[in-house]
C-alpha cells in the first residue's frame, strides 16, 4: 500500500537525526576525536612494542565499534521486523549511546582504556541505533516521497549538529561564563556532556509521535532474535532474488568507506597537517553544517526528480575531486573551500544512499535490510579508518587523504552497474544501466 509522508510523523522522525547529530559532530567529527589524539593520547601509545601516534589509536577505537556493530546490525534489524520492534531496539541503543558519550566527560590524560572502552560503547549505540532509526523511514512515508524525507531528516540533523557545535564553541571560548577556569580540559570535556543530554532530550520526538505501521503485540525476546538470525541467513543465501540491492550494497561498503572516514579524520588532518586551533575547526565544521544542511534538501529533491542513483554519482564524484585536492593543499584558506564542497555533498549523498535503499528493499523486510545496510556500512567504517591509521603509520597523512579517493573510485564504478526501480517521477529512459 502507498503511503504520504504525513507532517507530524516525519517531523518527530527526523528530529533523531537532528537528537544524534550532536554525537556525530561534537564526538566523531570535530572535538572529541581531536581532544582523544592530542590530549588523552599526548606522546603516543604503547602497544605491541611499538608507540603508536594518537591518530592511529582513533582509528583502531572505531575500527573496533564499528566491528560489533558490524556483527550484530543484520540479525537485530530481522529480529525488529518480526516482532514490530523497531522502536524498542532504537530506545535500547540511544539510552546505551546516551549514557557513555555522558561517561566522556571523565575521560582525562592519560586516561587512555577508560576513553576508549565508553567511546566504543557509545559509537556502539549511535551507529547500531541508526540501523532501526532509518528502517522507520519506512513508517513515516511512501515510495514516491522517500528522497524527500530523507533528505529532510539530514537537513535538519546539520542543524542539531551545528547548534550543538555552536554551544560547545561557546564553552571553549568563553570558559570564564560557565564557571570553567583554571581547569584547561574542563570545556571540552563539558562539550561531551553537553552533547550526550542533547542526544537523550531531543530523541523524545521520535518514541512519542512515530507509530509503527506493522507493530505487533509480540515485542522483543529472545525468539524475535533467533527468527532474527534464521531470516538474516536466509535472504543472506538468497542474493539472486534481492541482486539489485546487493550489487548497490557493495556499492555502499566502498564509497560509505571514504565518506566515513573523511568525517571522522578530517579535523585530525587540519590540527596535525594544517595547524587549525580547536576552535578554528569548530568554525569549519560550522560551515560545513550550514552548507549540508542546504545540500541534503537538494539532494532529497534530486533524488526523487532525476533518480536515486544519479544523485548519489554526482556526490561522489565531488568527494573524489576533494580528496585529490586535499592530498594537496597547503593553506587553511584551501581547508574551508574543501569544507563547503564536502558540505554541499556530504548529507545529500547519505539522505539519497538512505532513500534508494528504501526504494530497492521489500518494505515488509525494511529493518532486516537496513540492518545489512548497516552491516556494509559498518564494514566500511572498520576497513576506511584502518587503511587511513596504516598510511598515516606508514607513509604521510597527505598520503592517508589521496588514498581515500580509491574507495570513491570503487563505490563509483560498482554503482554504475545498479539497477533503479521504475518511479512515476524518474524517466524510464534512465532506469537502464
Amino acid at each position: 500500500m502507498t503511503r504520504h509522508a504525513t507532517g507530524g510523523q516525519v517531523v518527530s522522525w527526523a528530529f533523531y537525526d537532528f537528537a544524534n547529530s550532536a554525537f556525530a559532530t561534537v564526538i566523531l567529527a570535530v572535538v572529541f576525536n581531536v581532544y582523544f589524539v592530542g590530549t588523552v593520547c599526548a606522546g603516543g601509545v604503547r602497544l605491541f612494542g611499538r608507540v603508536l601516534p594518537g591518530e592511529s589509536v582513533w582509528g583502531l577505537c572505531v575500527s573496533a565499534s564499528t566491528l560489533a556493530v558490524f556483527l550484530i546490525s543484520p540479525v537485530l534489524g530481522a529480529a525488529a521486523d518480526v516482532s514490530g520492534s523497531k522502536k524498542s531496539f532504537l530506545g535500547f541503543f540511544c539510552a546505551l549511546g546516551v549514557l557513555f558519550t555522558g561517561l566522556l566527560f571523565f575521560s582525562g590524560p592519560g586516561g587512555v582504556l577508560r576513553s576508549a572502552l565508553c567511546f566504543i560503547a557509545a559509537n556502539i549505540g549511535f551507529a547500531a541505533g541508526n540501523t532501526f532509526y532509518n528502517a522507520l523511514l519506512n513508517d513515516v512515508s511512501g515510495r514516491e516521497d522517500y528522497g524527500r524525507v530523507s533528505g529532510f531528516g539530514w537537513a535538519l540533523g546539520y542543524i542539531g549538529g551545528g547548534l550543538a557545535l555552536l554551544l560547545c564553541l561557546w564553552f571553549m571560548s568563553d570558559p570564564e561564563a560557565w564557571g570553567m577556569a583554571g581547569d584547561g580540559t574542563l570545556p571540552a570535556r563539558s562539550s561531551f556532556l553537553a552533547a550526550a543530554v542533547w542526544w537523550g532530550l531531543f530523541s523524545l520526538p521520535v518514541f512519542l509521535g512515530v507509530k509503527e505501521s506493522r507493530a505487533r503485540d509480540s515485542g522483543f525476546s529472545l525468539g524475535s532474535v533467533r527468527e532474527g538470525f534464521r531470516r538474516a541467513l536466509a535472504t543472506a543465501s538468497r542474493v539472486r532474488e534481492h541482486r539489485e540491492v546487493f550489487k548497490f550494497l557493495l556499492a555502499y561498503v566502498f564509497y560509505n568507506d571514504g565518506i566515513e572516514t573523511v568525517i571522522i579524520m578530517a579535523a585530525v588532518f587540519g590540527s596535525r597537517v594544517l595547524g587549525f586551533a580547536q576552535k578554528d575547526l569548530v568554525l569549519c565544521f560550522l560551515l560545513i553544517q550550514g552548507v549540508a544542511f542546504f545540500g541534503s534538501l537538494i539532494f532529497g529533491r534530486l533524488a526523487d526528480a532525476a533518480g536515486h542513483k544519479r544523485a548519489i554519482s554526482l556526490s561522489l564524484w565531488v568527494f573524489l575531486a576533494v580528496c585529490l585536492w586535499g592530498a594537496a593543499i597547503r593553506t587553511q584558506a584551501e581547508f574551508w573551500v574543501l569544507g563547503g564542497l564536502v558540505g554541499l555533498v556530504l548529507g545529500g549523498s547519505q539522505a539519497a544512499s538512505r532513500s534508494f535503499l528504501a526504494l530497492l528493499a521489500p518494505a515488509e523486510k525494511s529493518a532486516e535490510f537496513f540492518g545489512f545496510f548497516a552491516l556494509t556500512g559498518k564494514l566500511s567504517s572498520v576497513l576506511g579508518p584502518l587503511v587511513f591509521a596504516v598510511l598515516a603509520q606508514t607513509v604521510s597523512l597527505r598520503a592517508a587523504v589521496a588514498g581515500l579517493g580509491g574507495f570513491f573510485a570503487l563505490g563509483l564504478a560498482i554503482l554504475y552497474f545498479v539497477r533503479e526501480p521504475f518511479a512515476e517521477t524518474h524517466d524510464p529512459l534512465q532506469q537502464t544501466v
